[in-house]
């Protein structure tokens, strides 16, 4: 991801990895999920990452600058 420098590997499951994450852009550490390489043309998988995004940016309307989808 430009922009972003993995730190960490937190953890992950059957489709995806999640990753403590430099970003450049907001001088911030973060926290990146993201599908796993040999998931990234599941359809079930891009659908549940969207569908989790769609749910923070539903309960974090006030700080979408910290909120970025990469699906």
């Amino acid at each position: 991801m430009p922009g972003r420098h993995a730190l960490k590997k937190l953890g992950g499951g059957y489709r995806y990895e999640a990753y403590l994450v430099w970003d450049t852009a907001l001088y911030s550490i973060v926290v990146a999920k993201v599908v796993r390489p040999n998931l990234i043309d599941d359809e079930r998988a891009l659908k549940g990452l969207k569908g989790e995004f769609e749910m923070l940016w539903r309960l974090n309307p006030g700080d979408p600058a910290r909120l970025r989808c990469c699906v």
